[in-house]
């Protein structure tokens, strides 16, 4: 899939949150429970000895730093969905997300 899908399922998990009224913590991210979802998306930098690494991000975070950024960034890369969790009811929790190149 590509960046623009990834933002598809990051809309998809906030309005799911957003209607179902699930709380945040004081950092401004969703507080588990049966009716949140959350995605967390593992991001390739480098670091200052220039090696690749890899770096995880919850939705909030991006959601903070700004979609419209994300998806002009990286919105023609490609990602893979690598787990999905679900909760006691079946549903949908967690999402994680990986980004296959840079």
């Amino acid at each position: 899939m590509y960046g623009a899908d990834v933002l598809t399922i990051i809309n998809k998990a906030i309005d799911n949150n957003e209607e179902n009224k699930v709380q945040k913590d004081n950092e401004g991210n969703y507080i588990e429970n049966e009716n949140s979802i959350k995605v967390e998306l593992t991001l390739l930098s480098t670091n200052e000895d220039g090696e690749e690494v890899e770096v995880v991000y919850p939705m909030e975070t991006l959601e903070k730093a700004g979609l419209n950024e994300f998806i002009s960034r990286f919105g023609l890369t490609t990602f893979e969905c690598t787990n999905i969790e679900y909760n006691s009811q079946n549903k949908v929790s967690k999402i994680s997300i990986k980004q296959l190149e840079k």
